[in-house]
């Protein structure tokens, strides 16, 4: 369900490389499977075209859906580091009662000044 919603509202070219790999991995366990059981497409009611068509569909849908997935891990990394940035000061202000915003102050300005875009929420 929930990968459904993030194919339906995640449309885009996938790289065609990473389709085809994908498609042939899938593709080469599924020929391998069938001759294993001794089975055909026709037992699969399919012809291999069909099949193959369905099949590089799957494999377009999860490269795309796993560049979506790695993209959200990415941006999550980020804030969680963020937050602990946050608590790693928020910390060491409490023990400087009285110059909470002093220390506040100093550690936004010495982020901003080695990494301005980690920072930014401090």
């Amino acid at each position: 369900m929930l990968l459904d919603r993030l194919d339906e509202s995640h449309r885009f070219e996938a790289p065609p490389s990473l389709v085809e790999e994908e498609f042939n991995l899938m593709w080469n366990s599924i020929k391998a499977e069938m001759e294993s059981n001794g089975k055909t497409f026709a037992d699969e009611d399919t012809t291999e075209e069909a099949a193959k068509e369905e099949y590089h569909k799957i494999a377009d849908r999860r490269v795309r859906l796993g560049l979506v997935l790695s993209e959200i891990g990415e941006k999550n990394k980020d804030h969680g580091h963020r937050r602990r940035s946050q608590r790693s000061v928020i910390e060491r202000a409490r023990q400087m009662p009285g110059r909470e915003k002093e220390v506040w102050d100093y550690y936004r300005n010495q982020c901003q000044c080695a990494r301005p875009a980690s920072c930014a929420d401090l």
